[in-house]
């Protein structure tokens, strides 16, 4: 919410000064819709504007415009958030990015397929337009070198890597095997569990010593949820513990509904003022203000996925409850096609969640895990290029405008895909009609990049 606005400062700084100076158009991309719209939402309040009037700060996300109009942006600049995709389609029409004078990438750490696309094509806009045009990474967890690196041995100048001490309080981590005992301490352990729950804390607590985890969870009964425990916990913090929001990670849709209804049915929550959120990537875009705020007339009780670790900030968050798990798409080569798996989250991830917690005032933090499982977690997710299949990202290529081979053009990436998976994808395409035998863009293939589904599955409906 801030660098922008320090860019849209300067501007106007520079123009007290009598320097002329054309006013900066700020674009920023974020890796969620609901993110791009309830920051600009945010930067909007803050600079005490009317979104959709006369407005410096607007959001494009799919089917959805709010741009910055009237005089606020004419003369002061504008800010425009808008996903990874939405950038892609700008390049499309815009190779050079010449209505564009800087350029955020945030929560650049995510590393999914749309921001190394990106970062690869920044590369050659940066080599025409050296002087007019800023870039900056963003994130809390990134590796800075990494990234410096992939620019700098391309021989671009990369600024000062800036490390903004974060302003948390200290937050207490307390891990499944005392969280368990704290429960029955404290009389809240759930008196009857389900058969995959009871699967899942036998497989945690009493499992074999652990080696460094999998990223995909291969025992069934380790990808059990124990839905009535979370619960529990929830009822706990809720009616015994000091005001504070509880923020709990679980990782989709089917375990929020889930703990929802061991809240509603089991009577958990009392009848101390409460309000339940529940946020999720396919949720609405608009949620109540009061999520960003606040509330010491209600504890706010908000189940996520991992939308919440970096997407939006709840400023109260006092009490984190984690899964310690996330879905998220791998490619699974028998059958051709991207699914989605329960994994365990990483360090980075961790991170993220635990940093949630005590952002106002001390703050601790539960975890599903056994300690000895969060410290043997991977460093981070594999990026997209590396477990998706790539049919989608090489049609993106084409679309943004890119002529050299798909395997060259990916080979630059920050990590670059396996060779045989290019061409993989690219013999599909060629197979689909959507490119040609020089692995162009044909007619259906611009038809089917304007399409957000899989390819093949576009192709049918178009045919």
């Amino acid at each position: 919410t801030q660098v922008p606005q320090f860019i849209l400062a300067m501007h106007k700084m520079l123009q007290k000064d009598n320097l002329s100076v054309n006013p900066p158009s700020v674009l920023c991309t974020q890796p969620r819709r609901i993110a791009a719209v309830s920051v600009a939402q945010r930067i909007a309040e803050e600079r005490k504007e009317a979104m959709g009037k006369d407005c410096s700060v607007g959001y494009s996300i799919r089917f959805q415009n709010v741009f910055p109009t009237g005089t606020q942006s004419h003369l002061n600049g504008k800010i425009t958030m808008c996903t990874g995709g939405i950038l892609l389609k700008r390049l499309q029409g815009n190779p050079d990015l010449t209505d564009v004078s800087h350029l955020i990438i945030d929560e650049v750490h995510e590393r999914d397929a749309f921001s190394d696309i990106t970062l690869m094509l920044i590369k050659s806009i940066l080599k025409k337009r050296p002087n007019d045009l800023r870039v900056v990474l963003m994130s809390a967890t990134v590796e800075s070198n990494k990234f410096a690196d992939y620019f700098e041995r391309d021989g671009f100048k990369v600024g000062k890597v800036e490390d903004i001490g974060g302003t948390n309080f200290p937050v207490t981590p307390v891990y499944l095997e005392d969280l368990v005992s704290k429960l029955k301490s404290a009389d809240r352990y759930p008196k009857h569990l389900s058969v995959e729950s009871k699967d899942y804390l036998s497989a945690e607590l009493n499992g074999p010593s652990l080696v460094p985890s999998n990223v995909i969870i291969k025992e069934e009964a380790l990808t059990n949820v124990p839905v009535e425990l979370v619960a529990a916990t929830i009822g706990w913090l809720h009616n015994e513990m000091p005001a504070g929001a509880i923020l709990c990670f679980l990782p989709g849709w089917d375990e929020i509904c889930a703990v929802q209804e061991q809240l509603n049915n089991n009577g958990l929550l009392g009848s101390t003022a409460h309000k339940l959120y529940l946020l999720h990537s396919a949720g609405p875009h608009q949620m109540s203000e009061d999520l960003f705020y606040r509330t010491p007339s209600f504890r706010k009780i908000i189940l996520a996925t991992n939308i919440a670790e970096s997407s939006i900030t709840i400023p109260d968050a006092v009490y984190v409850i984690d899964s310690g798990k996330l879905k998220t798409t791998f490619y699974d080569a028998k059958h051709r096609m991207n699914v989605l798996e329960t994994c365990w989250i990483s360090q980075s991830n961790l991170k993220q969640r635990m940093g949630r917690a005590g952002r106002c005032q001390p703050g601790i933090y539960y975890s599903l895990m056994s300690k000895e499982r969060a410290q043997n977690l991977p460093a981070n997710i594999p990026p997209e290029l590396l477990r998706l299949n790539l049919d989608e990202v090489c049609l993106a290529v084409r679309a943004a405008g890119v002529t050299t081979p798909c395997r060259a053009f990916l080979a630059t990436a920050l990590d670059p895909p396996l060779p045989s998976a290019v061409a993989e994808s690219v013999r599909e395409l060629q197979a689909l009609e959507a490119f040609d035998e020089d692995e162009q863009l044909t007619p259906l293939g611009r038809l089917l990049s304007a399409i957000p589904i899989h390819p093949r599955t576009g192709k049918m409906l178009v045919v």
